[in-house]
């Protein structure tokens, strides 16, 4: 289980990392993007996405603004998220409590 900052409600989906705008690729409404900083360049790339995990942020910050304004949760400050979290693995992000875990199925 991975602590953070935590804004908007739960969802559970597949992670899609991004390390650069040049590796980003179109993300689902299944996707859970994780990287290293939400940057407003990221905005265009992650509309449509269940959610966003950030190791860097506040609830101040461009990530959990975005996250707010895409209507979807947010865990930022979530360090350890992004040498912990591999592409394809399914995850539940719990913005009201601020987690990322493994789904209780998995």
């Amino acid at each position: 289980m991975l602590r953070g900052v935590g804004a908007g409600s739960r969802t559970v989906g597949r992670v899609v990392r991004f390390s650069s705008l040049a590796q980003a690729r179109p993300v689902t409404a299944d996707d859970v993007v994780v990287t290293r900083a939400v940057t407003p360049a990221l905005a265009m790339i992650v509309e449509g996405c269940a959610a966003l995990v950030s190791e860097t942020g506040g609830l101040l910050d461009h990530g959990a603004a975005l996250a707010r304004e895409l209507g979807i949760p947010c865990v930022v400050g979530c360090r350890g998220a992004w040498s912990l979290l591999a592409d394809g693995m399914l995850v539940s992000v719990d913005g009201d409590a601020g987690l990322v875990s493994l789904p209780r199925n998995e």
